[in-house]
């Protein structure tokens, strides 16, 4: 079943609570998978329009962004960025889609 209404904020608080989790001694390989799960889960959430999946990728690309600051914890920022480029990539996909199969 697939849901138009997604909350980006959930999955954005999800990956600081993953990154929190690093700092307080987690193994790096436990996090990956952790992220991973999670960005998975937001694939299997959002609707098969390209469209749509852009735009939500993009929301949680910058709900991100806006946590990664250059004063931050770099356990903190190695998960976060490890987070942003998984959804950069989920986010290309979906542009290269929407370019190739548009209706």
């Amino acid at each position: 079943m697939f849901i138009k209404k997604v909350d980006i904020g959930h999955y954005a608080l999800e990956l600081r609570r993953i990154a929190a989790g690093y700092q307080t001694g987690e193994t790096l390989p436990e996090v990956k998978k952790k992220v991973d799960s999670v960005i998975e889960t937001l694939k299997t959430t959002l609707t098969s329009d390209a469209q749509i999946q852009v735009q939500k990728w993009g929301e949680l690309a910058d709900a991100l962004s806006f946590y990664m600051k250059n004063t931050a914890d770099p356990d903190w920022t190695t998960v976060m960025a490890y987070a942003k480029r998984k959804v950069n990539r989920s986010k290309q996909n979906a542009m290269f889609r929407r370019k190739r199969f548009k209706d």
